[in-house]
């Protein structure tokens, strides 16, 4: 059965011997992110850290970060290999799942407005040395609306707090995002958003993972965990929800207010982008659960929750584009973890005609999946003896960005 809200997917975690419970005071300033950057290099368990200074609110860290915890957040047996994930991931997202809108829900059992309103009373890590700040928008959702076609979008964009009431955002005009935000700057109108964190694990999964344009990420949600996602109306602007969603911030990105926002270490492991004057979300209304669990994840070098995520998620993307194109021989797409999720595709083809090869990796540069991956790799379909994955990539090696190998034979089974 779909998880029906993060509460639920912590204790399957517990069950199966994937959680640990911090009782050991953590600072949130660099120490709780020092923490997590251990376990995570460690292959340690997720990590609910129930004793953060200055704060009584529990932080939850790590929740599919391994393919065995992303496969119980599908809810697949935990030894679920990547090729049926991949594949199951596939086959869900076929079919869309309408959400339903309920009246009200847990992420209502407690409302501020107006000058009651304070992001600081949730424990926001400052993540790592260099930060420019504390980020909130690190495994969450934004929610934003289309105003001329009614397109709801709800992405995964990074946000730092500047104060208790305002938010800076990473805000690129080619992310859906940046579609909404050029219409209401038309309009002359500030944008509304919600910011949503805490969830079943589905939800962000699917904030995560590039959908095309015009898709809404609920119904796809739906699709994953294979049931309609319980949303609610938000109490001050014209946006759903998830009804069971620890924390909602509800507010409006201005037009033309700008604050120094970064910079952040990145999903590549790098930090991106310089500090600079970027849009600002004035927060009007919070609502929460009673006790909330506040959710988040650290950025930086691979392997992170985003990259398994991705490696899937575009994996699938990917496949399903080949074959919607009409390419024939295709056996197998991956992006690997270890390369950031996004930033090499490994593909597997029986090769039918000259160039097959080539065709196949010019479609992938082409896709959004590709929009930060440096190398495609195209590899036999059989097996070749004396050849492994190390020597595929090392193939690549002092390549310019964006290269094709094309036909490179590895020891790599695509079932």
């Amino acid at each position: 059965m779909p998880y029906a809200d993060l509460r639920a997917f912590i204790g399957r975690l517990e069950r199966e011997h994937e959680l640990a419970r911090v009782k050991t005071q953590v600072d949130w300033k660099y120490e709780l992110g020092g923490v997590v950057r251990k376990s995570f290099d460690c292959g340690g368990p997720a990590l609910l850290f129930e004793n953060v200074k200055d704060y009584p609110t529990p932080v939850f860290v790590g929740g599919v970060q391994t393919y065995p915890r992303l496969a119980l957040a599908l809810d697949l047996p935990r030894e679920t290999g990547m090729e049926e994930l991949i594949q199951t991931f596939r086959r869900r997202i076929r079919k869309p799942v309408e959400p339903t809108v309920l009246a009200t829900g847990p992420c209502k059992e407690n409302i501020v407005k107006g000058k009651d309103v304070d992001i600081l009373r949730f424990p926001i890590p400052w993540w790592q040395k260099h930060d420019g700040g504390r980020y909130i928008g690190t495994w969450h959702g934004t929610v934003t609306r289309d105003p001329e076609s009614g397109w709801l979008n709800y992405g995964m964009y990074r946000m730092m707090i500047h104060d208790g009431k305002t938010l800076g955002i990473l805000l690129a005009y080619d992310q859906h995002i940046g579609l909404h935000y050029s219409k209401y700057k038309k309009l002359g109108k500030p944008m509304p958003a919600a910011v949503i964190m805490g969830m079943d694990p589905v939800i962000p999964i699917s904030s995560c993972t590039p959908f095309a344009a015009g898709v809404n990420e609920y119904y796809m949600a739906g699709a994953l965990r294979q049931a309609p996602v319980e949303l609610v109306k938000c109490e001050t602007v014209d946006l759903e929800v998830p009804a069971a969603a620890e924390i909602v911030l509800e507010g409006e990105i201005s037009l033309t207010e700008r604050k120094v926002e970064g910079t952040f270490g990145e999903w590549m492991g790098h930090y991106g982008g310089r500090p600079g004057p970027r849009p600002v979300m004035n927060v009007k209304c919070i609502t929460f659960r009673n006790d909330p669990i506040y959710c988040g994840t650290l950025e930086g070098k691979p392997v992170n929750e985003d990259h398994v995520v991705t490696s899937v998620s575009l994996s699938a993307l990917t496949h399903n584009m080949l074959d919607d194109m009409g390419l024939q021989g295709i056996r197998g797409v991956h992006f690997p973890a270890w390369g950031g999720g996004w930033g090499m595709a490994v593909a597997a083809v029986r090769q039918a005609y000259p160039a097959h090869s080539r065709q196949v990796a010019h479609a992938i540069l082409g896709s959004k999946m590709a929009n930060f991956t440096k190398n495609v790799i195209i590899v036999d379909d059989g097996l070749a003896a004396g050849y492994t994955m190390k020597a595929a990539v090392a193939s690549v090696r002092h390549r310019r960005p964006r290269q094709v190998v094309a036909a490179v034979p590895v020891v790599a089974k695509f079932k």
